[in-house]
């Protein structure tokens, strides 16, 4: 019998701890960062996708969903490196610096978003809800974000309980995106070098 540490719940309780003492080496004990990002960057694209057509009726002035899912995708692969590259650099901006100010978007977009980042995590609250074999349910409170549930896919490697995916990416992107749509300001879509 796994040690209680070594069960799902015991490794999603210690990438939350990590997290929020923001200990880098410790949280990636727990979770592969560039395949987590990976997987739940091409599950939200297929999502995306999947869903565009209703998107573009519900946000008719996000160029995103205008052109259709084939569009979507094909501008998704093309700056696929660019947007995993963005978000692993705030996600490591959070490690490796505490903000005390934003500084302006227009000239450091990676401290900007850092800085509202570290925000985010700080206003969260998070408990464990459910656990289901390998599949631990997280939900997610505050108040930019309402009530998130994230089901989060774990499995032993080499003798470790890890995360290695997101499991409900379908029903978290119309929420994401809902949040996106009301915080993101179009005009930094306009001219910024990442």
């Amino acid at each position: 019998m796994p040690t209680s540490i070594e069960t799902p719940r015991g490794a999603v309780e210690e990438i939350i701890s990590a997290i929020n003492a923001r200990d880098y080496d410790r949280l990636t004990t727990r979770v592969d960062l560039k395949k987590f990002i990976d997987l739940g960057y091409d599950d939200a694209i297929d999502q995306l996708a999947l869903n565009c057509d209703r998107f573009h009726k519900k946000y008719p002035d996000d160029l995103l969903f205008k052109f259709g899912a084939t569009a979507l995708r094909a501008y998704n692969a093309l700056f696929r490196s660019v947007h995993i590259g963005l978000i692993t650099r705030v996600i490591q901006s959070y490690f490796n610096q505490k903000f005390t100010s934003p500084p302006p978007f227009s000239s450091d977009p990676i401290g900007f978003c850092g800085y509202h980042f570290d925000r985010l995590v700080e206003s969260i609250n998070s408990e464990i809800i459910e656990e289901d074999r390998d599949d631990v349910t997280v939900e997610l409170r505050a108040e930019l974000i309402g009530v998130l549930r994230i089901r989060l896919t774990t499995a032993e490697i080499d003798g470790r309980r890890r995360v290695i995916k997101i499991a409900n990416a379908d029903e978290l992107v119309e929420p994401i995106v809902d949040i996106a749509e009301r915080v993101w300001p179009r005009e930094w879509d306009q001219g910024i070098k990442l």
